[in-house]
């Protein structure tokens, strides 16, 4: 899960120049959808071991990666965060 909410660099093509709207658009799309992906995999980890000691800041790690990927687009997340207490405060 560790690697999974690791975002990923810039392109090296934006290395000394600004990119497009376009550009940061489509990367911030896929940091949104990476955000997404990371948070179905701390669910996984808290839900298999609810008992493990690393569960509950699995729990928050998924609230705050949903959280994430909503504001970066993931518009379908929205649902996710609203219908489940345990994620909203």
């Amino acid at each position: 899960m560790r690697g999974a909410a690791k975002p990923p660099l810039p392109p090296d093509a934006w290395q000394g120049k600004t990119p497009t709207k376009e550009q940061r658009d489509a990367f911030n799309v896929k940091l949104g959808e990476q955000a997404a992906v990371a948070a179905d995999k701390a669910r996984e980890f808290y839900r298999k071991y609810p008992n493990h000691p690393k569960a509950e800041d699995a729990q928050k790690k998924e609230k705050k990666l949903l959280e994430q990927a909503v504001a970066l687009g993931q518009s379908d997340r929205v649902t996710q965060l609203s219908d489940n207490p345990a994620l909203s405060d």
